[in-house]
């Protein structure tokens, strides 16, 4: 029986998919349920600053973090094929930090054993990438919050200096507030995690995320327009009702012409409310003795915004 041609470059293809492990910079690992290190692309030991892959075998990845509490939270929440879960990590090897992405998921194999499977990825080639169009991007001149990953104060700081030489360049902001103060202490480090990185995905790689403090987070849209910053302020809001790690609420506006980067924050922020959920709405619904929010589809922002 002839065997089906692989198109050139067919992702069903081993070797192709042996070449972009290599050439994109992934490091993917399989571990033990207790975390200890199976096995794992090059790129692992090149990303942790070890020369030899063998020193890996055995030991827990967590040996490389600066702080693997959020991890671990992670971690123990995972049940074989239960969706994948996301964390923004500090690794520290060969006397330097870097700040990186895991994706670990935990499957059951043949034998009964439960494994854990990872991709990790530095950060730095996720979150410096850049697109076309305008950009406000002062990246250069920003440290990174070591956390989240997200942009540090610093950054707001630059910002905030060249529209104040600038009057006419239009910027919009989206203001995002990690809610539910019900949150275990030891979990909300994880969930501020998890929140910096919805953000990341839902905008372009030059629309910067800036931790603003404990619990809020902006992003920049840097040459948006009124239309624009609206377009992508109710995208972000259904996307966040659908898939937000955890309450959210949310704001945004677009700069009036003159208008600082702080009123334009301020502006922002004032105009920010809860992110409907299914059951957080549907439990407040019912002690009020109401219909669920949800049971009648996605509530909007109303006239709050521009």
């Amino acid at each position: 029986m002839t065997q089906p041609v692989r198109a050139p470059g067919a992702l069903d293809d081993p070797t192709t998919l042996a070449a972009m492990v290599d050439r994109l910079g992934a490091a993917f690992h399989v571990s033990d349920a207790d975390g200890r290190l199976i096995d794992a692309t090059p790129g692992l030991a090149a990303l942790l600053g070890v020369s030899d892959d063998g020193a890996l075998r055995g030991r827990p990845l967590d040996d490389w973090i600066a702080d693997p509490s959020a991890r671990r939270a992670a971690l123990q929440a995972l049940a074989p094929d239960a969706p994948a879960r996301t964390v923004l990590l500090t690794l520290r090897g060969a006397g330097r930090a870097t700040h990186a992405v895991e994706t670990v998921t935990a499957v059951r194999g043949p034998d009964g054993a439960v494994r854990l499977q990872g991709m990790l990825v530095a950060a730095s080639g996720i979150m410096g990438a850049s697109q076309g169009g305008a950009s406000l991007s002062t990246s250069g001149e920003a440290g990174r919050d070591a956390l989240t990953g997200s942009l540090d104060r610093t950054h707001l700081n630059a910002l905030g200096e060249r529209l104040g030489r600038d009057p006419v360049t239009p910027v919009g902001v989206l203001i995002a507030r990690l809610e539910g103060e019900d949150i275990p202490a030891e979990d909300r480090d994880v969930m501020r995690q998890l929140v910096a990185r919805f953000l990341m995905r839902q905008v372009r790689a030059n629309e910067e995320v800036i931790r603003l403090g404990d619990d809020e987070f902006l992003v920049v849209l840097g040459g948006a327009s009124a239309e624009q910053v609206e377009r992508v302020g109710r995208r972000v809001q259904l996307l966040a009702l659908r898939s937000a790690p955890g309450p959210l609420s949310l704001g945004w506006a677009a700069r009036d012409r003159g208008e600082s980067l702080p009123a334009l924050v301020a502006r922002a922020a004032a105009q920010r409310v809860p992110v409907p959920t299914r059951e957080r709405d549907a439990h407040e619904h019912r002690r009020a003795g109401e219909e669920p929010v949800g049971a009648g589809g996605w509530q909007g922002f109303g006239s709050g915004t521009r």
